[in-house]
C-alpha cells in the first residue's frame, strides 16, 4: 500500500509540474512576439504523452487502492462470519 502512496504522489507531481510550466508558458507571462508560443507549442507537443501517463497512472493507482480497500473489507466480513460461526459452536458446546 505504501508504494501505492508514493506511485500517487510521484504522478500527482508530475501533473502539478506540467501545469505550471504550461501556465508560465501561456497566460499572463505570453508575449507578443510568438517566440513564447513556439516554445509552447512545443512543450505541449512533448510533454502532453508525460501528462497523459500521469493521469493514467493516477487513475490505475487509484483503482488499486479502491480494489485493495473492497479486499480488506471482504477479508475482514470473511473473518467476521468466520469468528461468528466460531462462537456458535462454542456456544453449542
Amino acid at each position: 500500500m505504501e508504494e501505492i502512496r508514493k506511485a500517487v504522489g510521484i504522478a500527482l507531481q508530475i501533473q502539478r509540474e506540467a501545469k505550471e510550466v504550461s501556465d508560465c508558458l501561456s497566460g499572463e507571462y505570453a508575449s507578443s512576439d510568438g517566440w513564447r508560443d513556439d516554445v509552447a507549442e512545443s512543450f505541449f507537443r512533448y510533454t502532453s504523452p508525460v501528462a497523459r501517463k500521469a493521469d493514467e497512472l493516477v487513475y490505475c493507482v487509484t483503482e488499486a487502492e479502491r480494489a485493495c480497500s473492497h479486499a480488506a473489507m471482504y477479508d475482514a466480513e470473511r473473518e467476521g462470519r468466520e469468528l461468528n460461526g466460531l462462537q456458535r459452536e462454542v456456544a453449542a458446546l
